[in-house]
């Protein structure tokens, strides 16, 4: 699913999170800042494009300003790693059912 450069700000909709065949997101170079929590159901994702956004402190930026896994780190561990590191009031995983 290619939703570069849209511009879209803030928190994506917790309904991504919805797509759990989703095997390949990318997002680079919106203006996001936050990753809601219902993304960290996105385990089928083998490719995961997150750069060129202003993330919130706490995201694990490298020092090249990328946000990417760990060497051997799986797209889901990493992005369940990057929810558990933000600190954004609100952004519970609580969707309506």
């Amino acid at each position: 699913l290619d939703l570069a450069h849209n511009a879209f700000t803030g928190d994506l909709p917790a309904g991504l999170g919805e797509l759990t065949k989703l095997e390949d997101l990318d997002l680079e170079g919106n203006h996001l800042s936050t990753l809601h929590p219902a993304m960290a159901r996105l385990t089928k994702l083998t490719e995961l494009n997150l750069g060129d956004n202003p993330w919130e402190p706490g995201l694990p930026v490298d020092e090249d300003g990328f946000v990417e896994p760990s060497s051997g780190e799986s797209n889901n561990a990493f992005l369940r790693r990057c929810i558990a590191a933000q600190h954004v009031p609100g952004s519970k995983e609580q969707g309506s059912k």
